[in-house]
């Protein structure tokens, strides 16, 4: 995810009012295993919302039935 998305995520949170945010993908190829990408776009949601006071509560991949909660797995 590019800089630009990671931005409007929490611009969209704090303009909304919140504190905190989840989000979820869908895994184009049906498997849930978080990719690199995954990985760096929820150290970046982590960092950036530390910077002005929102928490990120967790990041879902969901797929062929199946999800990875990066809180479940341990990512904070």
């Amino acid at each position: 995810m590019r800089a630009r998305r990671v931005r409007r995520q929490i611009k969209d949170t704090v303009n909304a009012g919140n504190r905190a945010l989840e989000t979820v993908k869908f895994a184009q190829l049906a498997n849930p295993t978080p990719s690199p990408d995954d990985m760096a776009l929820t150290r970046r949601l982590i960092d950036a919302g530390r910077l002005i006071g929102v928490d990120v509560l967790d990041h879902i991949v969901i797929g062929d039935g199946r999800y990875v909660s990066f809180r479940e797995v341990g990512w904070r």
